[in-house]
């Protein structure tokens, strides 16, 4: 049994003998996804009879750009009988569920730990011959690569911009964007808890992605010089 967190080596064929065996779907399928975008250039203010306020309150932009998309597969390993970290893939001993909710219950004791799916018992593969389970032939019931699916996604982005013209040539561009501005957590399941042997619950993460960088709102200011 590997130690919890280490990672597993993934190879490029688990058997070089039948590549069939690592059909599944590839690691970036994100079977559904929406995006939409905007620019509204509010007009109100550049109708004023007044030039200075059409020039302090005029000339303002604001734009949006919404993106949401159904969660991208993953593989869940047993590395009971592993091998140097080569693994076969998890054999459910009952149901399974592949996917999970993306509002799961708390991991109790544990912050910021969400219980995403949980496993059946595992049935464990040894080959007799070899004395492992990274050797083949594997069992017909062993899942498929990137059999499971984890949570979905979405973020909203947004500028606002205001233009002040120094002639017909010359302007410049202020701008205020803001890098996902509802502050929205999203779920990301835990990589380095796919492992059978030592659990039998994958968890997930809010606002944490798998490379560790934390989910929040970012805000810029910039100035653009337009000639």
């Amino acid at each position: 049994m590997r130690e919890r967190g280490e990672r597993v080596r993934y190879p490029n064929l688990l058997d070089p003998f039948d590549p069939k065996l690592d059909y599944g779907y590839a690691d970036f399928d994100a079977r559904h996804r929406f995006t939409s975008s905007f620019t509204y250039e509010v007009p109100y203010f550049d109708q004023l009879d007044s030039k200075l306020a059409r020039h302090l309150l005029g000339g303002f932009t604001l734009t949006g750009i919404f993106n949401a998309r159904t969660g991208n597969p993953f593989t869940v390993w047993d590395c009971t009988t592993g091998v140097a970290g080569t693994c076969h893939r998890f054999i459910p001993g009952g149901a399974v569920s592949f996917s999970g909710s993306d509002n799961p219950s708390a991991t109790p004791g544990v912050a910021n730990s969400f219980d995403y799916i949980n496993l059946p018992a595992s049935v464990v593969f040894n080959n007799t011959l070899a004395g492992n389970g990274a050797v083949g032939p594997f069992p017909a019931e062993m899942t498929r690569r990137n059999a499971f699916r984890g949570p979905g996604y979405w973020n909203m982005d947004a500028g606002l911009y205001k233009r002040i013209k120094f002639n017909e040539k010359y302007s410049m561009q202020l701008r205020f964007e803001a890098f996902n501005i509802l502050n929205h957590s999203n779920l990301f399941i835990v990589n380095a808890n796919l492992d059978a042997s030592g659990t039998n619950t994958i968890t997930a993460q809010r606002g944490v992605f798998p490379s560790g960088n934390l989910e929040r709102r970012n805000v810029q200011l910039a100035a653009k010089f337009v000639f």
